[in-house]
């Protein structure tokens, strides 16, 4: 039985890039010594929820916010800008 998956194209791009994966958060405008552990611990956060759900391919807004809390806008924001997220198509309409 699994415990926890994460697509295997996820766990090539994480393995193959994530120097770059790092590099990109660290670039950001508003990157301090701490974005990069928070969006990557934020985004393994997901993963396993990810991988626990019936939704495996996708994490709703509730459980984005759950694990964010306050801070989801700009966790989502910086991991999009990074190119570690992509926002689903129609994600935007669902959640308003």
């Amino acid at each position: 039985m699994k415990w926890y998956t994460v697509a295997e194209d996820a766990i090539e791009a994480l393995t193959v890039s994530r120097k770059e994966a790092i590099a990109a958060i660290e670039a950001l405008p508003d990157a301090d010594e701490r974005t990069a552990n928070e969006v990557l611990g934020f985004i393994l956060r997901l993963t396993f929820y990810a991988g626990v759900s019936e939704h495996a391919r996708g994490i709703g807004a509730g459980t984005s916010k759950m694990v964010g809390g306050n801070r989801t806008e700009t966790l989502m924001e910086q991991a999009i800008a990074a190119g570690l997220l992509v926002e689903a198509e129609g994600a935007a309409e669902a959640t308003t």
